[in-house]
């Protein structure tokens, strides 16, 4: 795997530039820090000056832009939302999203149905999402949706990897194994 020196570039333009060095070796001596004392100027269509040294422009290229999202479908969303705000409202942001990551959890394993919705409305399992309607104008259901839509887009960096299920500390599921512990909540394989 190379590795590469990128540089933010502010031109005279509003934009910003991302300038990729060539690979740099170990043994390589690291390029100067830019700070607010270096200039930069445009020499030509051709070459820009970094403070006294000239960089070439073939070695610009503008950053690439964030991949697309993919289409959330709303009411799978908001079932999930609806369970955080519900189950997880008073517990840490982390403890949010990791309830959010048991149900996308559920989703990709062969035992459970494909959707968020039917994961949440299995007899025993959670509550009667339909029957619940929280308050959609508080800070937790925006934060419950975000979090929703990072979980249907796998967006979110994994808190409980594996889990399927969780309950309050103290309650135990037998048969399970515990793999973490976040706010008052266990989860479990």
């Amino acid at each position: 795997m190379s590795n590469y020196r990128f540089f933010t570039l502010a031109i005279a333009a509003p934009a910003c530039l991302l300038l990729a060095g060539n690979a740099v070796s170990q043994t390589e001596t690291p390029a100067p820090a830019l700070s607010a004392e270096t200039s930069t100027s445009l020499k030509s269509p051709n070459e820009i000056s970094i403070g006294q040294s000239p960089v070439a422009a073939t070695d610009l290229q503008v950053a690439p832009p964030s991949p697309p999202e993919q289409s959330v479908d709303p009411r799978e969303a908001e079932c999930i939302a609806k369970v955080i705000v519900h189950e997880a409202a008073n517990q840490p942001y982390k403890g949010m999203v990791a309830v959010a990551q048991v149900i996308t959890n559920r989703m990709k394993h062969p035992h459970f149905p494909k959707t968020a919705c039917a994961v949440v409305n299995q007899p025993r399992q959670f509550f009667r999402v339909d029957a619940y309607n929280p308050s959609r104008t508080t800070q937790v259901w925006k934060t419950a949706m975000e979090i929703a839509h990072d979980a249907l887009q796998d967006r979110a960096e994994p808190v409980v990897p594996g889990a399927l299920f969780f309950n309050m500390a103290g309650g135990g599921m037998p048969g399970r194994v515990a793999t973490s512990r976040i706010g008052d909540h266990v989860f479990y394989r």
